[in-house]
């Protein structure tokens, strides 16, 4: 009941930062985990929940109602490509004519937006450049727009090609150096990034 009462209140400590206005202090959320020995009733569950469903609300009625200022909000918080952007609007119920209208109208630098989701893919996960430039242009990039992302980042690719072999033997153990070169190969990395990797592993 603890480790609930905690998550709970963290959950609302993460959507209160979202809201200045509506922020909780952290010196409350201290607090609050200093009591969270306590065991929680069915009450207490129910209350928490429902300052959970609040602050989501408000939160929700924060968002900018209009196509633009919703497009200009979720620049804001994320790297999108015209395209990706378009489709966000439309999957929050802007129709094709209102999204399509606001994203024309925003003024975009759609290249500085490919740097920086290339930047955030490669915070979570280990790419080749071909693959990183694919899975911009997957994300609704132009060519154009997508190698000029990549090549803006400085990036060690034969590190991405080691991280990678990490990942693959993760999950089967079973490669051999051969298997494991041909698969960083058909990844995209280099025949020389790929037995750097396969060294690095062990293999």
């Amino acid at each position: 009941m603890k480790k609930l009462l905690v998550v709970l209140i963290s959950f609302l400590f993460l959507l209160g930062a979202c809201n200045d206005s509506e922020a909780t202090s952290e010196n409350e959320l201290q607090e609050e985990e200093a009591n969270s020995d306590e065991v929680l009733t069915e009450e207490d569950t129910l209350e928490i929940e429902e300052k959970i469903e609040e602050k989501i609300e408000k939160s929700n009625e924060a968002l900018p109602t209009d196509a633009i200022g919703r497009a200009e909000y979720r620049l804001d918080n994320q790297a999108f490509s015209k395209i990706g952007l378009k489709e966000q609007l439309e999957s929050e119920e802007f129709s094709t004519e209102e999204a399509t209208d606001a994203v024309n109208q925003i003024s975009v630098d759609w290249k500085e937006q490919a740097i920086l989701m290339a930047e955030g893919y490669l915070v979570d996960s280990s790419f080749s450049k071909i693959e990183l430039i694919g899975q911009l242009e997957y994300e609704g990039f132009s060519n154009e727009e997508a190698t000029y992302g990549v090549n803006e980042l400085s990036v060690d690719w034969q590190e991405q090609a080691v991280l990678d072999a990490e990942v693959i033997l993760k999950y089967n153990e079973n490669y051999t150096r051969s298997s494991l070169i041909n698969q960083l190969d058909f990844n995209g990395f280099s025949e020389e990034h790929a037995n750097y990797a396969a060294d690095e592993v062990g293999l």
